[in-house]
């Protein structure tokens, strides 16, 4: 009797789940199921995307350029969108910022370098598995690219995270005009 229930026991112990040191466990009652937090960050691990999670270094889509100055600085240039008219891109070294041709707020960012990335910590360099880890099920993904959709009563958004050998060399977070 006691050989079964060490038996049972090394079982169960074989069978759970790995939960990462820095990852905890919890109810998640909006989506019925549990979810994992990222400890260090307080964000919630492979669940769907939220309007929250559309910005980069505290600017958030539909920011001003007030408030792109006050995170970025000055731009290193300011060019116009010729597949946008009236729409403006800020560039900075790693990172683009899209404004709206609609009413000239920030509309994506376009990051190209590991020093941004994203509300969930998804950087440059990162792999495939760490997008999808973060963000769970993806609506597109091949072997080049790996979408993540978003949409409110506002708009369509998107992630698209853009792969060269399984890593990550580009981000887009923002808004889908099409």
């Amino acid at each position: 009797m006691r050989h079964c229930r060490l038996y049972a026991v090394l079982l169960l112990i074989g069978c759970r789940q790995e939960v990462p040191r820095d990852t905890a466990m919890i109810a998640d009652s909006s989506h019925g199921s549990v979810a994992r937090v990222d400890r260090s960050t307080a964000v919630r691990v492979g669940a769907p995307l939220e309007s929250s999670d559309f910005g980069v270094a505290g600017v958030g889509l539909g920011a001003d350029s007030v408030a792109v100055r006050r995170a970025f600085g000055a731009p290193d240039s300011i060019v116009v969108l010729r597949d946008a008219p009236g729409g403006t891109a800020w560039n900075y070294p790693s990172i683009r910022v899209l404004f709206s041709p609609y009413d000239a707020s920030v509309a994506g960012f376009d990051i190209t370098g590991p020093r941004f990335g994203t509300v969930r910590g998804l950087h440059i360099g990162d792999s495939r598995g760490r997008a999808l880890q973060l963000y769970g099920d993806a609506q597109v993904t091949d072997s080049t690219e790996v979408e993540f959709d978003y949409s409110d009563s506002d708009s369509q958004k998107a992630i698209i995270v853009s792969l060269r050998n399984g890593i990550v060399s580009r981000l887009y977070v923002g808004r889908i005009f099409d």
